[in-house]
């Protein structure tokens, strides 16, 4: 076996640097574990023939933790370590939020042993949360085509809503359910009000109080004041899907307006076991029925007060159509039953196409009001035609 040889200049020798930055209010970052205060050191060294081209000290700078509103600003200085020229040809970022030196550096050519940085500078307004970036500097040389910068590091805001989404997940509309959320301030010497709250659309049945605001420190120490804002599903509310949007209205000049969705489902004492009300293909002037089973819970009733058909459509531009152009009709039967049905029945009109809506259900359950859903669609198109088959040829059994 031939003994294995290795040559020093195959070596690559790199260190991976974090550079120093500064924000907006002049104010030095406080760097994150693993970086290096490029102060303190040593000169970056060129690499290694082995991958000649724009070596940079680093390709990932970590800015560490900023307030919202502020800059961060950050550099990747560089050597040509090729024994060519090397043009930078382009510079491009990931966000808008990121702006690069690219007019000192598009169109300049680099002599080996010449370098200069990449400069970056962040903007975390309207940001908040763990980011990461990307800057990416494109060459003529033909082995280094492209290179990629990351800059990373974290945003708090100084006011901002613990949750962006409130999930009540599946509530018993016989008991109601209730979650909180809370409105940090952690702005010195502001007191941000909560002036008004609201939630959209208005049929969705969520109640709301702004409670006293309370002292507050976080796990990273700083200290400020939370809000609490009380969402509350009412015990017998009517069971349906929740999804809207909670807006909160403050006196903070820099952002007044926080929202959060709100997601859940209201389960009342029955419920529609199919998803979907299928007609199929009706002939125009046909009629049709189809039976939706319905589970109630063990002791209680269910009483149809009416139903009503929303949203409903015809053919491909969506227009709006008469519901009672199709002839809809709905009957409850065996509602003594643990699985009663609902009876639906259309009449399918002269216009050929499809039909779409949702179908409401209006009922009452051991006094408590329920409200069911369910999307519902036909097709409505002339039948088909076959050609009369022509009359079979009597053999002819005469003798010749």
């Amino acid at each position: 076996m031939m003994p294995l040889k290795f040559r020093a200049s195959h070596l690559l020798l790199s260190g991976f640097l974090a550079l120093p930055l500064t924000m907006a209010y002049g104010q030095q970052a406080e760097p994150l574990p693993g970086t290096v205060d490029m102060k303190e050191a040593p000169e970056a060294r060129p690499a290694a023939e082995s991958s000649p081209g724009l070596a940079f000290t680093t390709q990932t700078v970590n800015f560490g933790t900023i307030d919202e509103g502020a800059e961060a600003k950050v550099e990747f200085p560089f050597v040509n370590t090729s024994d060519k020229p090397i043009k930078i040809t382009d510079l491009r970022t990931s966000c808008g939020c990121t702006a690069g030196n690219k007019d000192e550096l598009i169109g300049r050519t680099f002599q080996p042993g010449e370098g200069d940085a990449v400069r970056a500078t962040f903007n975390s307004r309207g940001r908040s949360g763990a980011q990461r970036k990307t800057i990416t500097l494109m060459t003529d040389y033909e082995r280094q085509p492209t290179v990629a910068l990351n800059l990373a590091g974290d945003v708090v805001r100084k006011v901002e809503l613990s949750d962006r989404t409130v999930n009540f997940g599946d509530v018993d509309a016989n008991e109601g359910a209730t979650q909180t959320i809370y409105l940090y301030d952690f702005e010195p010497d502001v007191e941000v009000k909560i002036l008004n709250v609201s939630i959209s659309p208005d049929n969705i049945p969520v109640e709301t109080s702004v409670g006293e605001p309370e002292e507050y420190t976080e796990e990273g120490g700083r200290t400020g004041t939370r809000t609490p804002v009380t969402l509350t599903v009412p015990e017998n509310s009517t069971a349906k899907r929740l999804a809207g949007n909670l807006t909160l209205r403050t006196d903070y000049a820099d952002y007044p307006m926080f929202s959060a969705l709100i997601t859940g489902q209201i389960s009342g004492d029955v419920e529609i076991i199919q998803n979907t009300l299928w007609f199929g293909v009706v002939s125009p002037g046909d009629s049709k029925t189809q039976a939706l089973t319905m589970k109630v819970r063990p002791g209680k009733t269910f009483e149809l007060t009416g139903y009503e058909l929303t949203n409903t459509t015809f053919g491909t531009s969506q227009e709006v159509v008469d519901a009672e152009k199709i002839g809809f009709g709905l009957e409850l039967v065996g509602e003594d039953t643990p699985t009663p049905r609902l009876r639906a029945s259309v009449t399918a009109p002269d216009e050929i196409g499809a039909y779409r809506g949702t179908l409401v259900v209006k009922g009452n359950a051991a006094g408590a009001a329920q409200e069911l859903t369910v999307p519902f669609s036909m097709v409505v198109r002339e039948p088909y035609t076959t050609s009369a088959a022509p009359a079979p040829v009597e053999p002819n059994t005469s003798a010749p």
